[in-house]
C-alpha cells in the first residue's frame, strides 16, 4: 500500500478514536460526575430518555409558567433535564442564589450554552469571569458599590421602575406583543443620568 495513503488513514483512524474517546469522557463526566451531583437536587420524576423533555409545555411562552409552578412546589432549588446529556439546576429563592453569586468558586463557562449566548454581548466581566480575574475584578468594584452607598439610590430606582411598570402596562392592556429593549435602556440611562450626574429630564417620558 502506498506510504502516503496509510499515513493519511492512520491519521484519520486516530481522529475519529480522539473524537470517541471525547465523547464517552462527556458522557462519563455528564452522567456519573454532574449527574450524580445534580440528582441529588429535588425535581420531577425522570423518564429515559427524555428527561424531563416530555413534561414541559414547549419552549414558548408556556414555558415561563410551568417554572413558575415549578419554583412555587420546591421552593428553593430544582433539578431538570433536557434530554439524557443537558441537566439544569434552576435557583428559585434568594437565599440560595446568593451562595451561588457569592462564591469564589471558579464559574462553568466552558461549552455552557448560556455563557456562551451571553458572551457577545456582555464580554467576559465580572458576571462570566471566573477565577483570579473574577476576584481582582470584585475587588476593584465592591467599594464603589457598598450597600451603604446604594442605600442612598433606591429611591431612584423604584422611582425609575415604576415609570417603566407603568409604560409597560398601557402596552400590555394592547394585547399586542412590544419590543421591551428600548425601554430598559432608557430607564437604564435615566437611573445613570439621575445617580452619577444629579440629571433629571424624565428621559423614559421622551
Amino acid at each position: 500500500m502506498n506510504p502516503v495513503i496509510t499515513a493519511v488513514a492512520v491519521v484519520i483512524a486516530l481522529s475519529v478514536l480522539y473524537k470517541i474517546t471525547q465523547f464517552f469522557k462527556w458522557i462519563y463526566r455528564t452522567w456519573f460526575i454532574i449527574g450524580k451531583e445534580i440528582n441529588k437536587f429535588p425535581g420531577e420524576p425522570l423518564k429515559w430518555p427524555f428527561g424531563n423533555l416530555h413534561q414541559t409545555p414547549g419552549f414558548n411562552e408556556k414555558l415561563f409558567d410551568y417554572q413558575k409552578e415549578l419554583a412555587a412546589k420546591y421552593n428553593r432549588v430544582f433539578r431538570q433535564w433536557f434530554s439524557p446529556f443537558v441537566p439544569f439546576l434552576t435557583l428559585c429563592h434568594p437565599e440560595t442564589i446568593k451562595v451561588l453569586v457569592k462564591t469564589e468558586e471558579p464559574k462553568f463557562t466552558e461549552g455552557n450554552a448560556g455563557y456562551l449566548l451571553a458572551e457577545p454581548w456582555l464580554g467576559i466581566g465580572l458576571l462570566l469571569s471566573g477565577g483570579q480575574k473574577w476576584k481582582r475584578n470584585r475587588r476593584l468594584l465592591t467599594p464603589a458599590f457598598h450597600f451603604d452607598i446604594l442605600k442612598s439610590y433606591i429611591s431612584v430606582y423604584n422611582e425609575e421602575a415604576e415609570v417603566l411598570m407603568d409604560k409597560w402596562a398601557k402596552k400590555g392592556a394592547k394585547g399586542e406583543s412590544f419590543e421591551i429593549q428600548t425601554d430598559i435602556c432608557l430607564c437604564t440611562l435615566s437611573i445613570i443620568l439621575r445617580c452619577a450626574f444629579s440629571y433629571d429630564e424624565k428621559i423614559q417620558e421622551t
